[in-house]
């Protein structure tokens, strides 16, 4: 089994999901910051794979404007240790407004281009792209008005936003393939126990188009693993499936080594642990440097 980390982190425009706070946020600024002291803190820590954000905020700040210099570092970096690329975790184009973002085709197209620019400049340079991650709880996350377009309030029925977010995925997914044919999707979603038909979605939007090379499935629960991983083998069983995001973020007193054992024992291809930092800081006493396997 790989033994992977996420760093990317998600761009929210609204409230958190637990408080009323505006929150507008996004930690790639920090992780830009010390990026190749991470990297090697993973390598140091037996980190196989990094999962790391395309930081589309910076790398494309406005329509047909790119900026290299972040993706460029990341690519390099690449080369050492294999890495998948998160193009947009909850995040839109910057630059459209509410209403614009909902206009048929607005948002998808933008996210095409991007994804196609991306994936053309780094031609087999990651291991695998995730077009959108957490598709199925960002609608969650809109239509219970927390989240632009939808925060404070709005008008836009959840079909709606399902069909827009869809279409960005299908679009986002279909750059990547323009960009660089032999490119791999993968998917970064929740996938619970009892919400197997509703958390499908977006797995099944991207096999019905032949753009599912990985199926990620993200789940913090370690007692459901084994049930996850027996579901997911059914429904795509010709797919690799990772655990693409896990940790003990609710059980803060279990070191990461559980969640990874957890993961092998159930048979998942990969364990992406996440989140990454305070593991690699800081791992229940072993400071980093020393492996964590």
């Amino acid at each position: 089994m790989i033994r992977a980390a996420a760093l990317d982190s998600s761009t929210v425009r609204g409230r958190s999901h637990c408080h009323t706070y505006d929150l507008h946020h996004s930690n790639n600024e920090f992780r830009a910051d010390s990026l190749e002291s991470t990297y090697a803190a993973a390598k140091e820590a037996g980190i196989q794979l990094l999962r790391v954000g395309a930081w589309m905020q910076e790398t494309n700040p406005a329509r047909e404007v790119f900026n290299w210099a972040y993706l460029d570092r990341v690519a390099e970096l690449a080369r050492e240790l294999p890495t998948v690329l998160v193009l947009y975790h909850y995040d839109w184009p910057a630059w459209l407004s509410a209403t614009e973002v909902l206009l048929p085709g607005m948002a998808s197209a933008h996210m095409l281009r991007a994804a196609q620019q991306v994936a053309k400049r780094y031609p087999g340079v990651f291991h695998s792209y995730v077009p959108m991650c957490e598709v199925n709880f960002q609608a969650h996350m809109i239509n219970s008005e927390r989240w632009f377009p939808n925060a404070g309030g709005g008008n836009t029925s959840p079909e709606q936003v399902w069909v827009t977010l869809g279409r960005m995925l299908q679009c986002t997914a279909q750059g990547v393939r323009w960009g660089d044919p032999a490119a791999r999707i993968a998917t970064s979603e929740p996938f619970e126990v009892g919400l197997f038909d509703a958390h499908a979605h977006p797995m099944n939007l991207l096999a019905r188009l032949d753009m599912l090379d990985i199926v990620g499935l993200n789940n913090y629960h370690p007692d459901q693993y084994a049930a996850v991983h027996t579901e997911a083998a059914r429904r795509w069983p010709d797919k690799p499936i990772w655990l693409a995001e896990g940790g003990n973020i609710f059980q803060q007193h279990r070191p990461p080594s559980d969640w990874y054992e957890a993961a092998a024992a159930a048979g998942f291809d990969a364990m992406v642990y996440g989140p990454a930092l305070p593991m690699l800081c800081f791992d229940h006493g072993h400071l980093v440097g020393q492996p964590l396997f």
